[in-house]
């Protein structure tokens, strides 16, 4: 996926807002309010760091060569994607999916029912 197709991606999901409150270089998407992922469009390697349960992030970070602890972020909770040419639009988008997800979870019932 390039940049492009990333955003649009993101921007597609139900709910999601796009901002640059870090300045040009990086994109933040939220949901009510509530970050699920940063793309750190403009930066080598360009990445993605999401949301995910704070007991898989270990084995994601174990398991894939692009996975990192999440930049700038609280590790518990956050892992980071380095993109390269190799990474596939599937890997991506479950991976978004899940964080978009997860997100949604923890709204309240009022506003999760909204999506």
């Amino acid at each position: 996926m390039n940049k492009e197709d990333i955003r649009n991606y993101l921007k597609s999901l139900p709910g999601a807002e796009e901002s640059s409150p870090f300045g040009e270089k990086s994109y933040v998407y939220k949901i009510e309010g509530k970050m699920f992922c940063t793309f750190g469009h403009e930066y080598e390697p360009r990445h993605l760091t999401l949301k995910a349960d704070p007991v898989a992030i270990p084995s994601l970070i174990e398991g894939y060569d692009e996975i990192i602890p999440g930049y700038y972020m609280n590790k518990k909770h956050w892992f980071t994607i380095e993109l390269n040419d190799a990474t596939s639009a599937d890997f991506l988008i479950i991976h978004i999916i899940n964080s978009y997800k997860l997100v949604l979870s923890n709204l309240p019932k009022t506003l999760r029912d909204r999506y």
